[in-house]
């Protein structure tokens, strides 16, 4: 069955909630030590990204709330993990998790995401 435009860019909404949300966690992560108050912050981010992740899924793809949530967790987890391992070897090379690598991007991307809700 062919999928209208409509399907595809509810995806990639989730997708990008996804994204935003593992790299608010990741960040959270980094500054923990130098930056509490921000820090919290982010994983406030992160955790309302991902739950509007899981709202659309269940309302536009009709999945139950538990699925949804579990969906959601798991991919946040490896979009996470995906940072954890590119942050380190970008830290091996310019000594910065961020600076000079997509992560950069992607934080300033997110961050107009967040900016606009």
């Amino acid at each position: 069955a062919s999928r209208g435009l409509g399907d595809v860019y509810k995806r990639q909404q989730i997708y990008l909630l996804n994204r935003c949300s593992a790299i608010y966690a990741y960040a959270s992560g980094i500054i923990l030590k130098t930056d509490a108050v921000s820090s919290k912050n982010f994983i406030e981010i992160s955790n309302s990204l991902l739950f509007k992740s899981v709202e659309l899924m269940v309302i536009d793809e009709e999945k139950k709330l538990e699925e949804a949530q579990k969906k959601a967790e798991e991919n946040r987890k490896e979009l996470f993990n995906n940072y954890i391992t590119d942050g380190k070897k970008n830290w091996e090379k310019n000594k910065s998790h961020f600076k000079g690598s997509y992560i950069s991007d992607d934080m300033a991307i997110c961050s107009k995401l967040t900016e606009d809700k």
